[in-house]
């Protein structure tokens, strides 16, 4: 059922089965994901929704490293500011981070998650307590 629910999902979809004959199995999960089928589509219908495939740049992993350096800049230039600068810069970052997961962006949200994290640990204070426990 999964499998077909997942080709159901696709704008272009189609699940085929191959066997000598229905069998009960097969049956009950034909008509499980044409009931489900029914619902959605009631439901699309009375709140006006046409479904669409998603619109999604094709991420390029083969340019990642030429933004590794990006991080490692951030992280001097976030050393050199105040502490009222820090907090500002830290607040601009989540409100990036925000609202690059409102729009579905999940791979750029979770970069700047883990710059925001890597700047907090990086402030001289948590430095500071870093080398008193060694």
């Amino acid at each position: 059922i999964q499998t077909m629910g997942r080709a159901a999902r696709h704008e272009e979809g189609l699940a085929i089965m191959y066997a000598d004959h229905i069998t009960d199995s097969m049956r009950r999960a034909i008509t499980e994901t044409q009931r489900r089928r029914k619902i959605q589509d009631v439901y699309n219908h009375e709140h006006g929704i046409t479904p669409k495939s998603i619109q999604k740049k094709i991420r390029d992993d083969r340019m990642s490293g030429a933004h590794a350096e990006e991080p490692v800049e951030r992280m001097s230039a976030y050393r050199d500011l105040d502490t009222h600068a820090r907090k500002r810069y830290l607040e601009e970052l989540e409100q990036q981070m925000e609202l690059a997961a409102s729009n579905l962006e999940f791979e750029h949200a979770a970069a700047l998650r883990d710059t925001i994290q890597a700047l907090k640990d990086s402030t001289p204070a948590k430095q500071k307590r870093s080398r008193r426990r060694t």
